[in-house]
C-alpha cells in the first residue's frame, strides 16, 4: 500500500501520483457546468439560493470537500449519478447535444437504448 504524503497546497493527504478526490470531483463539476453552458453563478443558484459563483469556485478548485447533501444537490442539478459525478463511471450525463433535441427525439433515443439493452441481455444469456 502506498504511503500518504501531505499535499500542502490543498491541505489534504494524497497518494503520490494521484490527485485528491476533491480535485477530481471539482474538475468533473467544472466540465459538466461548461458542457451545459452555465456560469458559476447560474449553477450556484440552481444548487442553493444562498450560494454564489465564489462558493462554487471553491468546490471546482478542490479547495473544499463537500458534504453529502451538497454532493447530492450538484448531482441532481446535472441529472447524473453520484458515481458519475465522482468520476467512477465513464459516462457522465447525457451526450453532448442531447439537451438540444426535441422531447420526441429524446423519447426515440430512450426507446432505442431499451431495445439495445434487451438485445444485449439476450446475446449474453
Amino acid at each position: 500500500m502506498a504511503k500518504l504524503k501531505y499535499h500542502a497546497r490543498r491541505g489534504v493527504d494524497v497518494v503520490p501520483g494521484k490527485k485528491p478526490v476533491a480535485i477530481r470531483i471539482g474538475k468533473r463539476i467544472k466540465a459538466l457546468r461548461k458542457r451545459q453552458g452555465l456560469t458559476q453563478d447560474e449553477l450556484a443558484g440552481m444548487i442553493d439560493a444562498e450560494w454564489t459563483g465564489t462558493t462554487l469556485s471553491h468546490y471546482e478548485a478542490g479547495d473544499r470537500e463537500m458534504r453529502l447533501s451538497t454532493f447530492l444537490a450538484i448531482a441532481d442539478a446535472f441529472d447524473v449519478s453520484l458515481d458519475a459525478l465522482a468520476g467512477r463511471t465513464r459516462q457522465c450525463g447525457a451526450p453532448e447535444g442531447y439537451g438540444e433535441l426535441s422531447e420526441d427525439n429524446r423519447a426515440i433515443i430512450g426507446d432505442m437504448v431499451q431495445v439495445l439493452l434487451r438485445r444485449q441481455s439476450v446475446k449474453s444469456a
